[in-house]
Formats: C-alpha cells, sequence, structure tokens
C-alpha cells in the first residue's frame, strides 16, 4: 500500500489525460503505481463534449472519496485545462483534494499547433491567465505550449530544463512530485 507522509491515509489518483492519450500511457501506469486507487477520464478529440469530461472528473472524486482520505486531481496538457474548468465550478467537496498540472494548455494562444485539435475540443477549451492553489510541473523548453510563469501564478512551480511536452523530467520523478504536493492539499 502506498501512503502519505503520516503512513496512515490512503491518497488517491484522479488523472486526466492530454490530447490523443488514454489509461493505458505509461504516465498514467507509472503515477498509479504512486497511489492507492487511481481513475483516469478518458476522452476523445472531437468526440467528448465538456459536460461529460466535468461529470466523469466529479464522478471519479467521489468514487475515490469513499476510500481515500486524499486525491490528487492530475490533468496533463490539455487534461489540465478539463481539470482547471472542473476546479472553477466545483464546491467543496468532502474529499480533501490537491489539484497538479502537468504541461498545462492554459491559453489557446499558448498552443503552437491549433490544427491538432478538432474544432469540437477546441471551442470547448477555456484561458486560464490566473492560476492558484495548485502545483505545476511543465518543462521549460516545451515544444508544444509556450508556457510563461507570471504573477497572475500562485501556486507551486516545478520547472524543468531539458525536458519535453509529454515528459517535463522522468516519470517517477513527476510522480514523486505529485505525492509530496499533497501537503499542500486545498478542499
Amino acid at each position: 500500500m502506498k501512503t502519505t507522509m503520516e503512513n496512515t491515509e490512503k491518497i488517491g489518483l484522479l488523472y486526466v489525460h492530454g490530447l490523443n492519450s488514454s489509461s493505458q500511457s505509461s504516465k498514467f501506469q507509472t503515477f498509479s503505481t504512486y497511489f492507492d486507487n487511481s481513475i483516469c477520464v478518458e476522452w476523445k478529440n472531437g468526440v467528448t463534449t465538456i459536460e461529460t469530461i466535468l461529470a466523469d472528473i466529479d464522478t471519479g472524486l467521489k468514487k475515490l472519496g469513499e476510500n481515500c482520505d486524499e486525491v490528487a486531481i492530475v490533468g496533463d496538457s490539455t487534461g489540465a485545462n478539463w481539470v482547471l474548468q472542473y476546479k472553477a465550478l466545483s464546491k467543496p467537496s468532502d474529499v480533501l483534494t490537491n489539484y497538479v498540472l502537468i504541461s498545462p494548455l492554459l491559453t489557446k494562444a499558448s498552443v503552437n499547433k491549433p490544427e491538432i485539435f478538432e474544432t469540437k475540443t477546441w471551442h470547448q477549451l477555456q484561458d486560464f491567465e490566473r492560476i492558484k492553489y495548485l502545483t505545476v510541473l511543465y518543462a521549460v523548453n516545451d515544444e508544444v505550449l509556450n508556457i510563461v510563469p507570471h504573477e497572475g501564478w500562485e501556486c507551486a512551480i516545478y520547472a524543468y530544463e531539458g525536458g519535453t511536452h509529454k515528459a517535463p523530467t522522468d516519470l517517477d520523478t513527476m510522480a514523486r512530485e505529485i505525492v509530496d504536493s499533497m501537503g499542500n492539499l486545498y478542499i
């Protein structure tokens, strides 16, 4: 059993993958080994509606809350945008949560190749200039998104030199950063 610092509480992972990824990704598979329970919210470019994604995040959080004391809600790239939309709309939960964004798509203007998105998905994205009460992990020289922290970011930031969009740093380091961030819980 994987546990938090006190070695008594169960922690869960609610992972929302990026564009053209899935629960079969090495990232989700690796991250899952660091948590007691894990759920991946699946969505497809141009097919899945934002309403379905947000409902699936809410359902996943409730399910994890049945067996976990704390939950990391992790959004990867486009999944980070979905997570931020959920965070903006959600009401306080009985489950202690920590939001973590990996290589986050925060604004449409930050996307270097918008043509990779289906129109339906592109129009469901929202712009987030201000983010707070969460953790961000990203590669300084991300080749897909232009990620530039600024004063509108009130959060813990882990910027990695030499990483890529898909892997700002190695998967085990990212997983440990997520688990370690569980001390920064926000309800």
